[in-house]
Parts: C-alpha cells; structure tokens; sequence
C-alpha cells in the first residue's frame, strides 16, 4: 500500500507519507490538524470502524486514486475510496464513500458499490450492479449485469454470482449458490 500512495502522490503534489500507524478500533487516537488518512483493510466492518473513529477524532480520509486505475469521466468517486493499480471504474458508476478496489478489480457501467465495500483482485462487477454497504468480493469473483448484492454479503472467490445475493450471505461457486442469513 506504501508505494501505491507514493505513485498517487509523488514528491511535490502536497501529500506525504510521513508514518505508517497500526490502529485498532479500541485504540486511543489524536490526529494531529494537518493529517489526513488512509485505511487500508480488506475488513469491511473493521475499515468501517476505524474510519468512524479518526473522523470523530477530527480526522480527514484521503481518496486514492493510483496513476494506472481507469476511471470514466462520468463516475463518481466518493470520499476515502482507495483505488489500486489497474482498477477499472467505467462509465456513470458511483463508487460511495471509503470503497476499496484492489489490483485489477473492475466496476461496469453504471454500477453502484456501497460505502465501505472491498473488491479483492481481479474482481467485477458488471454493468448495473450493485453492491449494499460492506460487501466483500473475493479474488477473481463476479457479479451479473444488473445483480444485486445486499448489506455486508460476501462473494467467495471465484464465484459467479448470477442472480441476487439477499443482505448477510454468502455466495460460493460457480454459478454462485446462496448460503443465507451468514452474516450477524
């Protein structure tokens, strides 16, 4: 993650990465007034969590973008979203605040991914999907044009997740089969 954020922000463009910290949830924590963050968890509830706590403490996130991510001039990027290398974000999709799309991963047209929601390597969402809050998607998983996939699910990795996924699932194989109900 250090040299993503150093690609974003090389010497000169006002950022610097001065201090990497391990924070926990129940940690004390007092940024100081110039600081701004970056978590970098693949725990959605987790990086859910110590986001809340840094911007109570007065805290601002910073949104990643690195130099390779492709992303459509239509698409909406919200706050705190981490974009590695290679990612994918195409026309009028809107990525809500603090997602995270890790190497090659990909977002079609006109999908929606929720706020705090991680897609691993490689994983896609086709055009008009859409993703609740705090979904994970494993490496090399996929989402079906026009899916739904509810509130903090999981697709496993490889999955093909063909139909809708309900709120608190998980889905595995391919085509995806549901295990309901898996998540509190």
């Amino acid at each position: 993650m250090q040299t993503y954020i150093h690609d974003a922000f090389p010497e000169g463009s006002g950022h610097a990465l001065d201090r990497i910290q391990d924070l926990f949830p129940d940690d004390p924590f007092v940024p100081a007034p110039d600081e701004v963050f970056v978590v970098a968890t693949g725990e959605p509830t987790i990086k859910e969590k110590l986001v809340t706590k840094i911007e109570a403490a007065g805290g601002t996130m910073l949104t990643v973008v690195h130099p390779t991510c492709y992303v459509a001039s239509s698409a909406i990027i919200g706050r705190g979203a981490l974009l590695c290398p290679f990612a994918f974000v195409g026309p009028f999709a809107e990525l809500a605040p603090h997602v995270t799309m890790n190497v090659h991963s990909g977002c079609g047209h006109n999908s929606k991914l929720g706020s705090f929601t991680v897609m691993s390597p490689y994983a896609s969402v086709s055009g008009a999907a859409e993703l609740g809050e705090q979904v994970f998607m494993g490496t090399h998983s996929y989402v079906a044009p026009e899916k739904k996939v509810g509130f903090r699910s999981k697709i496993s990795a490889g999955a093909f997740a063909l139909e809708d996924v309900a709120e608190r699932s998980m889905a595995v194989g391919n085509p995806a089969r549901v295990l309901m109900g898996y998540f509190a």
